[in-house]
């Protein structure tokens, strides 16, 4: 069995590429003949390398199981929501293994995961996503920040069944996977000519998509962002790093320091008169109006 690993990690980005390696390698259905053959087939797993570190390439070229591609930074968010035309550049190639994957950068394993932990796709469902730790519960788009925008293609109309499924991780047969890789780059394409960009970029339109595509869902508590990792009720297999750790999603996104300076100088002006925007208007008695009219206009 072959599975195809598609890894994107321009900036910086690229640091998290030899732990994610070295893990996927040790614990990601691992490489090693099964005892159980029909059950657990032998599995190879090639990766397919994004970056625009040409250290890491060249680092990376004697990997027999490694192809590396020089992608240049789009800037955000388009390093992220153009996500699924870097997978359409290499659909030919795709074609040729069992299965796709698609992990964030920062992800890491903890425990081996087998078929038994993350269940392939199947004929009937060929795609597989994973849901939010915070909110797998949620089964409408009022219990998440869905698309509101009814011109966007990401669009989730007010109480339709749905889940929040997250970025970080996604897959499917290859027919399948690069079916969304094309439906969602053309649907992103249209919202871009439009000026939309949707709430939460790719994984907005991801979320559209699953509302008429059947999936295989990651079992809860096997994948997890590091932050949430004592919320689990179950020990995680698979980690998303703090990028707190490493100085905070603006500086990995190579966010301009003028711009990183802008947006913590309104965070610190919000958090200081904030106490003292409120105390004002409760004292002329129309905090509460205000709040009314500010709930009314979210509903809409």
């Amino acid at each position: 069995m072959k599975i195809a690993i598609v890894y994107i990690c321009t900036g910086d980005y690229s640091i998290f590429w030899k732990n994610f390696f070295e893990t996927s390698e040790q614990y990601l259905y691992p490489s090693a003949p099964s005892i159980h053959p029909s059950i657990h087939p032998s599995i190879h797993k090639d990766y397919f390398v994004f970056t625009d570190d040409n250290n890491l390439i060249t680092q990376l070229e004697p990997l027999p199981n490694v192809k590396t591609y020089f992608q240049k930074r789009a800037g955000w968010p388009y390093d992220t929501l153009l996500r699924f035309n870097t997978f359409c550049t290499i659909q030919d190639v795709l074609m040729g293994y069992d299965y796709c994957y698609y992990w964030n950068a920062n992800t890491y394993f903890v425990k081996e995961i087998t078929p038994d932990v993350i269940p392939f796709p199947t004929k009937e469902q060929g795609l597989i996503l994973w849901r939010h730790t915070l909110t797998y519960d949620c089964n409408t788009p009022e219990g998440f920040q869905a698309e509101k925008n009814p011109n966007s293609t990401a669009y989730i109309a007010p109480n339709t069944p749905c889940r929040e499924y997250g970025g970080g991780f996604l897959g499917g047969t290859p027919e399948a996977f690069i079916a969304m890789s094309q439906t969602l780059r053309d649907n992103i394409a249209t919202d871009l000519s439009h000026g939309i960009i949707a709430i939460w970029h790719d994984q907005s339109h991801l979320q559209n998509y699953a509302l008429s595509h059947s999936c295989v869902e990651v079992p809860r508590y096997v994948i997890c962002s590091e932050e949430y990792v004592d919320t689990c009720a179950t020990p995680p297999y698979a980690i998303f790093a703090n990028k707190q750790r490493y100085g905070g999603m603006h500086k990995l996104r190579n966010m301009p320091l003028q711009f990183r300076l802008k947006v913590y100088l309104q965070r610190k002006v919000v958090r200081t008169l904030k106490p003292f925007v409120f105390k004002a208007l409760k004292s002329l008695g129309i905090y509460w109006l205000i709040r009314k009219i500010y709930r009314l206009i979210k509903k809409k």
